[in-house]
């Protein structure tokens, strides 16, 4: 979520001149790299905490242990957000800027009227489910206002497609045997990282993250050359 508001908080600017030129091209560019690179970087986040939940609560006090449901709840909730990239930015700068006040105070309701059903029936887990339900019914609204009025959309078939090597990540950092604490948490991070971050470099999922990438074996590469 941190990296999202601070792209969101430098792309404001960016945004509010592209709308003044009505430069709708490079508006949908900035919308659609913001969504897969959030989502890139969420979904390593997300399948990494899950595969070490094992070992987050280890460390725990037992008391938390009926807190696995609330984190997977949350971290779900935290996806939706990022998977959406910057459309609110890209609401709030627009002319359709009075939506967002709007949809804002449908997200407080949902989640009042969510929370109310939930809470009661499943506790914490159920304002973990309030906030997951609240949140994605924003986020679709705020993206279908925009797909809407300006035929801007985020997702394309490499979210599906980034999911599907997550889940294949996922598979592959619960097959890891248990070990001591330390070791076990540095594998599965590792085995995980290694095989999401491949598999998007492969199949050239996300441009900056595979320039990134290129940056980074380059830099490897200098250093055997000069060794």
């Amino acid at each position: 979520m941190i990296p999202g508001r601070s792209v969101a908080k430098i792309s404001i600017p960016f945004l509010a001149e592209l709308w003044k030129k009505e430069d709708l091209k490079t508006v949908d560019d900035i919308y659609l790299r913001s969504s897969i690179n959030q989502y890139a970087a969420g979904l390593l986040i997300f399948i990494g905490l899950m595969v070490n939940l094992g070992n987050i609560f280890r460390i725990l006090p037992e008391e938390y242990g009926s807190s696995y449901a609330v984190i997977v709840l949350i971290g779900l909730g935290n996806l939706v957000n990022v998977s959406a990239g910057i459309n609110g930015v890209v609401l709030s700068t627009s002319a359709l800027y009075r939506y967002q006040t709007w949809l804002m105070f449908i997200l407080i309701g949902l989640f009042v009227i969510a929370s109310l059903i939930f809470i009661p029936l499943m506790g914490i887990t159920g304002a973990a489910v309030a906030s997951l339900i609240s949140n994605a019914i924003y986020n679709l609204l705020c993206v279908g206002v925009v797909g809407w009025k300006y035929s801007l959309w985020p997702y394309r078939m490499n979210h599906l497609r980034m999911t599907l090597v997550a889940a294949v990540a996922f598979v592959a950092g619960t097959l890891v045997p248990e070990m001591p604490l330390l070791p076990d948490l540095m594998l599965r991070s590792a085995l995980v990282t290694f095989i999401f971050t491949a598999g998007l470099y492969l199949l050239k999922l996300s441009d900056d993250m595979n320039k990134m990438v290129d940056v980074i074996l380059d830099v490897i590469r200098k250093g055997f050359r000069q060794s």
